[in-house]
């Protein structure tokens, strides 16, 4: 499968297009700051080959090295961890990484481990998983409270969305 025809060829990021899609209110995202830190993100799913060529995180607070994890969603082992450093509040922080590839219709995990984080309500509307965006369906909301970064294996409620943890996708041709 390839984009549709509201998707640009290149570079993708879900992260914008899933909340635009959903019932979510992205413009009205309630600020978070939890001790201990959380991980949070979300499950997704690509529909084509590709890779992650950079991730990007999204915070209420400047930070220094929030860990940002892609997960093997079956197996929950890690698969890439990087440290973004935020050094502005409200703005997206894109890091590039090492092109790390990604096989269409296995399910991954992207996750960053913060107290500082948005949350998304959409009152009782439900939001349907999955929602597809270009080469991308994300699946669920995943989070696991606690200090240190771990597997984020609890999923919420179709009424919440919580984190700004997105990626950069290319892919293959």
């Amino acid at each position: 499968m390839s984009c549709t025809k509201k998707c640009v060829k290149g570079p993708e990021s879900p992260l914008t297009g899933f909340l635009a899609k959903s019932t979510f209110l992205a413009n009205d995202p309630l600020r978070q700051q939890s001790v201990p830190t959380d991980e949070i993100g979300f499950t997704f799913r690509p529909k084509v080959n590709g890779k992650i060529t950079a991730v990007a995180v999204k915070i209420p607070n400047t930070a220094v090295d929030i860990p940002v994890t892609i997960w093997d969603g079956t197996s929950h082992m890690p698969l890439e961890s990087v440290l973004v450093t935020v050094n502005a509040s409200d703005v997206i922080t894109t890091k590039s990484i090492a092109t790390f590839p990604i096989i269409a219709g296995k399910e991954y995990v992207i996750s960053m481990n913060t107290n500082n984080s948005y949350d998304y309500q959409n009152a009782d509307k439900g939001t349907a998983y999955p929602i597809t965006v270009c080469n991308i369906e994300i699946l669920a909301c995943n989070y696991n409270f606690g200090f240190g970064t771990a597997y984020p294996g609890a999923i919420y409620a179709n009424t919440k969305f919580r984190g700004n943890v997105d990626f950069v996708f290319l892919a293959d041709e």
